[in-house]
C-alpha cells in the first residue's frame, strides 16, 4: 500500500516547499521576483494561494489560476504546452494582456468569479494566437471560484482575495 506525501503549503524559513515537485513552472515561479506584482513577495503569499497552487502545479491536466481583479496567471506545465509561444511570458501576467484576442471573454470570467459565480462553458469556440497564427479551438472551459475566508479554528485563509482555476 502506497502512502501519499504530506504537502507543506506554506513558505517556511525562506524555502518554498509548496513548489516542490511542481515541474518547470514551479521552478520559474520560484526564480521570479514577485514583489512588484499584485501578488506581492512570494514569501508573503497566503496559505490559500500556496495550497491551491501546490495542487495545480502537480496536476497533469492543463490548469491555470487567475488571481484577483488583475487576473494574474499561475499555471502548470501542462498549461504551458497549451499556451504555446506565450509561455513563459504569460506566467505571472494579467490574463487579458497575455491573451488579448480573448480579453473580453477572460474579463467576463474574472468579473463573474469575483462576484462568486462559477462560469462553465462546453465546447466554447475561440480563435487563439498561441504560436503567432490564428487557431480556432473548441474546448470546455470550467472555472471554479475558491473563496477566501478564515476557517473557524484555523489561522489561515484569505479574507480579502478570491482566486479561481
Amino acid at each position: 500500500m502506497s502512502t501519499m506525501p504530506i504537502l507543506d503549503f506554506a513558505p517556511a524559513g525562506g524555502s518554498l516547499p509548496f513548489l516542490s515537485g511542481g515541474g518547470a513552472c514551479a521552478e520559474l515561479i520560484a526564480s521570479r521576483d514577485w514583489s512588484a506584482t499584485p501578488l506581492g513577495p512570494i514569501a508573503q503569499w497566503p496559505h490559500c494561494l500556496t495550497g491551491a497552487l501546490s495542487i495545480l502545479l502537480r496536476s497533469r491536466v492543463p490548469m491555470v489560476m487567475m488571481w484577483g481583479p488583475a487576473g494574474v496567471m499561475l499555471y502548470n506545465d501542462a498549461y504551458s504546452n497549451f499556451a504555446g509561444g506565450r509561455h513563459p511570458g504569460s506566467l505571472g501576467s494579467d490574463v487579458r494582456e497575455s491573451w488579448p484576442e480573448i480579453a473580453a471573454f477572460n474579463d467576463a470570467i474574472i468579473k463573474a468569479g469575483l462576484a462568486g459565480e462559477t462560469p462553465h462553458f462546453r465546447d466554447q469556440e475561440m480563435t487563439l494566437l498561441r504560436n503567432g497564427t490564428p487557431e480556432v479551438i473548441a474546448h470546455g472551459v470550467g472555472r471554479k471560484v475558491l473563496r477566501g475566508g478564515r476557517l473557524a479554528d484555523s489561522p489561515y485563509g484569505c479574507r480579502h482575495r478570491r482566486f479561481m482555476f
